[in-house]
């Protein structure tokens, strides 16, 4: 081919390339265009779905303020309710100090107003009486847009009286050289009055609108940490004190034994008894060396030269005052850990040796033995849980403590073991705290869905000809992939979330919730393929994350999930803080709190039979019943087991009137319930969805 032939061969080749290149953008633009057009459709929507939101919740605020009006009438009749509720929240004691305590207990009423179109701001009212510090009544902050749309905020001048300002004494008091304290106060409370650098992001602001004021009771009711800390702390005086006497009756007599055990006493047997440690004393016996002799051999490698020490950079900025403000805060939760009932029953031996088995009885049985069981399975470890089949009731798919998870059949006498995980690369690490029976990947199977706290989700096929629980699919929970609430509490804990309970939804086999040791209350999808981010760990299958919407998060621990077996979308879940959250899957916030017990909550399952009626057992080992369906709050119906204060972990209805309840000293209650709590009346169904319709607060 001539040169000339080659460069027509391009002309022609480029002249192609060139109409395709037009055609293809023009695809592309038209395609462009149409996407706008159908976004243009989707904010429409979104913009009449945000107007049909804001007429609900203005319609829902008028409806609420007569309340809120009765609510503080009744508050007006408790001496020091408003002081003693900032005091309680973990967020606003952070920033009181002695003075404001001493100002906010003349405080007699609080308000917040809603604008009348929501959006545009809202205002805080506190009302106080007569008192040595201001002269004002009423001291106000409003949150509003101003003129260019910007947040902006506005409050009360403080009229202070002479030489009363809490604003001014705090600084003065942090800036005097000469005089030390053990405790920095913060910065005062009042000085938020003052303060509108940044109304949008006003954190105080919020908390009262959004945490304090739809409930404030929650918070009043919370138990005095300081005064069962100093109860704590005469309780240990005395006994040192006693201690101090024994030493001295015993001195004498041992006077001349001391020069003799005075090396012992370093090196022997030694006992450590503390007051808040919940086992028995741990004795610890040391050795200076484990073998008989000891020599050194010279360095086979040349000696090195010393390396300079690095210089550690100071404390961060700021630091040194956050721990100050959150130190009596850690401290009343220290307590609180200290005097928890987690571990009630266990501290009397070593649990980890004890036996561990699963029992079964069966009630339908003419001569059952209450003490004796129908079958006793022993297993190498704890038990955490337990689930029957739902078509084969012989079938018990348990999770252990070692992460092992099992499944017993107990038609099998000799061996009850059908098949098991085993310490395979794809077991959990860590202790199973939920197995479920959920629908296989064939019609009619079921596989056995099990979570750990160490945030794995995962779903095992039965294959019970090779005896084996095979791994068909998983899923991992990890923070930074979990969709972020709008709540200012802050979740707790490190990149993976620990699952502490699950419940599947009985009209959705896609849906399960999962709550966490965090506190998260969080929705989940089976058909989630987003890929989790988490580094592979020999795992036969990739790991995904199913998180798919976050509720409010709670103060600790979530113990027990239901969802209602009467709606589709109301769920009930409880915990350490002792309280009862009825939530709509449809909203982040509750649309209910009720104080179950001033101890933990472990367990909580809805009536079969009554769909306003839900039972949670406490760390007190009491049974709760609760019906929706009273304008009270408080339980109908209160079992006291007579346990004598050991706690109650587990409880399960059954169809016919029956309520089992397991607590920690390893018995099983059967309770009958009465024809009041089992006969559903005739607008119960009615009363429930208008619960699930309302819009939380």
């Amino acid at each position: 081919m001539s040169a000339s032939a080659a460069k027509v061969s391009r002309k022609e080749q480029n002249s192609n390339h060139d109409g395709a290149d037009e055609t293809s953008e023009k695809e592309q633009q038209e395609a462009i265009e149409h996407i706008d057009e159908v976004q243009n459709e989707i904010d429409r929507l979104n913009e009449q779905a945000s107007e049909e939101i804001l007429k609900v919740e203005q319609k829902y605020n008028k409806l609420r303020q007569p309340f809120f009006q009765k609510r503080s009438e009744l508050i007006a009749k408790i001496p020091n309710f408003w002081v003693t509720t900032f005091v309680n929240h973990p967020q606003v004691s952070a920033l009181l100090g002695e003075e404001d305590e001493e100002a906010l207990h003349y405080l007699t009423r609080v308000e917040v107003t809603e604008f009348e179109d929501i959006k545009s701001g809202y205002r805080i009212d506190f009302y106080f009486d007569e008192n040595p510090y201001f002269e004002n009544k009423v001291l106000s902050k409003e949150f509003h847009l101003n003129e260019s749309g910007d947040p902006s905020s506005k409050s009360t001048e403080i009229k202070w009286k002479a030489g009363k300002d809490l604003t001014k004494r705090a600084g003065q008091t942090q800036n005097k050289a000469g005089k030390k304290r053990q405790h920095e106060e913060p910065e005062s409370f009042f000085t938020w009055f003052t303060d509108h650098s940044d109304a949008g992001a006003d954190e105080l602001g919020e908390v009262i609108k959004d945490d304090i004021w739809p409930n404030p009771l929650q918070y009043y009711l919370v138990p005095d940490m300081d005064d069962e800390e100093g109860e704590g702390e005469d309780e240990d005086d005395e006994e040192e004190e006693e201690g101090l006497e024994d030493i001295d009756e015993e001195g004498d007599e041992d006077e001349g034994e001391e020069d003799e055990e005075e090396d012992e006493g370093e090196d022997g047997e030694a006992s450590c008894i503390d007051k808040t440690c919940q086992t028995k004393p741990v004795r610890t016996a040391e050795a200076e060396v484990q073998v008989r002799s000891v020599r050194d051999c010279d360095a086979q490698t040349d000696p090195q030269e010393q390396l300079p020490q690095p210089q550690l950079s100071s404390d961060p900025p700021g630091l040194e005052d956050f721990l100050r403000r959150v130190e009596d805060m850690v401290i009343r939760e220290l307590v609180k850990n200290a005097k928890s009932h987690a571990f009630d029953g266990v501290d009397d031996g070593d649990w980890s040796t004890e036996r561990s088995c699963v029992c079964t009885w069966n009630l339908d049985r003419s001569r059952l033995n209450p003490k004796q069981p129908d079958m006793i399975i022993d297993t190498a470890t704890p038990v955490m849980c337990v689930s029957f089949h739902p078509l084969r009731p012989s079938l018990i798919a348990g999770g252990l403590y070692s992460g092992e998870v099992i499944i017993w059949d107990t038609s099998r006498t000799q061996d009850p073991v059908l098949a098991q995980t085993g310490m395979s690369p794809d077991t959990h690490r860590e202790p199973v705290y939920e197995v479920k029976w959920v629908p296989g990947a064939r019609r009619g199977e079921l596989a056995v869905l099990s979570a750990c706290s160490g945030g794995r989700i995962l779903l095992w096929s039965l294959d019970g000809v090779e005896g084996k629980l095979a791994l068909s699919s998983g899923y991992a929970l990890v923070r930074q992939q979990v969709p972020q609430s709008s709540s200012l509490s802050k979740t707790r804990g490190g990149s993976c979330i620990g699952v502490t309970a699950l419940t599947l939804s009985p009209w959705d086999t896609d849906t399960f919730l999962v709550g966490s040791e965090g506190g998260l209350v969080l929705k989940c999808s089976f058909s989630s393929q987003t890929v989790a981010a988490v580094p592979p760990d020999g795992e036969s299958v990739t790991l995904r994350s199913p998180a798919q919407f976050s509720f409010s998060p709670r103060g600790g621990p979530i113990h027990s999930l239901h969802f209602s077996p009467f709606h589709r979308n109301l769920f009930v879940s409880v915990g350490t803080d002792g309280m009862a959250h009825i939530h709509s899957i449809l909203q982040p916030r509750p649309l209910l709190a009720l104080r179950v017990s001033d101890s933990y909550v472990f367990g909580v399952r809805w009536s079969p039979v009554r769909p306003l009626v839900f039972a949670a057992v406490t760390g007190q080992g009491l049974v709760q019943v609760f019906d929706l369906g009273r304008r009270s709050l408080r339980p109908v119906a209160t079992i006291d087991q007579n346990t004598g204060g050991q706690a109650a972990y587990c409880l399960e209805f059954s169809p016919r009137q029956l309520l089992a309840v397991g607590s920690a000293d390893g018995t099983v209650n059967i309770w009958q319930l009465s024809a009041e709590l089992t006969e559903q009346g005739s607008r119960e169904t009615a009363v429930l969805e208008q619960l699930a319709n309302e819009v939380a607060e």
